[in-house]
């Protein structure tokens, strides 16, 4: 099965497109690369694969310090998590968060579970996914024509095994354009989930 995006069109006159992020819901993303009337022109695609580091919720009116390692809990909502960094600014600071059950509410107390001297704040907006970027897992090199590149799934290669199947996994992608003198271009994305 297979779905095809267009990702942008251009010319000489477009800036660089930038990075652009994705996500792959397939075992394989093959990006289509077509190029016409180019003198001149190179493109580059790098692709970086983006992965899930829990959660950051800031707070305010700290009474007392947090502890990684424990549990902290919204006394309205019931949610919970467990923290694995503070940056703490004094009264205020950003709690990092794995393991999290339930949504925090903004304006709830927000207290350590089961601690002898608790720490203790009010969260102060919502949770914000944390998205972190790997190594580079493709690169095409430049292309002065048309052409398709096949990216590989990084949780098929080798020594990723520990990572697992899990979809949706996200990508991004970075163009970077070379002496563009007079070409249109299209990148479309086809996703094809091979069984």
């Amino acid at each position: 099965m297979k779905k095809q995006t267009t990702l942008f069109l251009g010319n000489n006159l477009t800036a660089d497109p930038g990075d652009h992020d994705f996500v792959v819901d397939g075992l394989y993303a093959g990006l289509s690369l077509s190029m016409f009337n180019f003198t001149g022109t190179s493109l580059q695609v790098t692709a970086t694969a983006l992965y899930e580091d829990g959660f950051d919720l800031a707070y305010d009116a700290q009474t007392a310090n947090f502890t990684v390692g424990r549990t902290v809990k919204g006394t309205t909502s019931g949610a919970t998590g467990v923290i694995v960094k503070d940056t703490d600014a004094g009264t205020t600071g950003t709690l990092t968060l794995k393991r999290v059950q339930g949504t925090f509410y903004d304006n709830e107390p927000l207290v350590e579970y089961n601690a002898a001297t608790p720490g203790a704040a009010v969260v102060n907006g919502q949770m914000v996914r944390r998205v972190v970027e790997g190594g580079v897992w493709a690169d095409t090199g430049a292309i002065t024509a048309s052409a398709d590149a096949m990216f590989l799934n990084p949780d098929l290669v080798a020594g990723d095994g520990d990572r697992g199947r899990v979809w949706p996994r996200r990508f991004r992608l970075k163009f970077v354009f070379t002496a563009v003198t007079d070409a249109d271009f299209a990148v479309d994305l086809v996703q094809s989930e091979l069984k």
